[in-house]
C-alpha cells in the first residue's frame, strides 16, 4: 500500500501544478488533457488515505462506497 500512497501523492502534486497553469491560462491542450486524465484517476481513490485498499479495483470499490458518506 505504500506504492499506492506514493502514486497518489505524485498524482496530487502534478494535479496541483497543472491546476495552477490552467487557472492562470497558460496551459497547453496537452496539459489540459493530462489534468483531465489525472482528475478522473483521482476520483477512483477513497477520500481518506486510511481507506486505501491494496489494489486499484479495491480502491475504486471503496471510493464508490464511501462517496455518499463523505458528502
Amino acid at each position: 500500500m505504500r506504492w499506492t500512497r506514493r502514486s497518489a501523492q505524485r498524482v496530487l502534486t502534478e494535479l496541483q501544478g497543472l491546476a495552477l497553469e490552467i487557472g492562470e491560462g497558460r496551459a497547453t491542450p496537452d496539459e489540459r488533457a493530462r489534468f483531465q486524465h489525472l482528475d478522473r484517476r483521482r476520483r477512483d481513490w477513497p477520500s481518506r488515505p486510511d481507506r486505501c485498499m491494496p489494489t486499484r479495483v479495491g480502491n475504486i470499490l471503496r471510493a464508490g462506497e464511501s462517496r455518499p458518506v463523505d458528502k
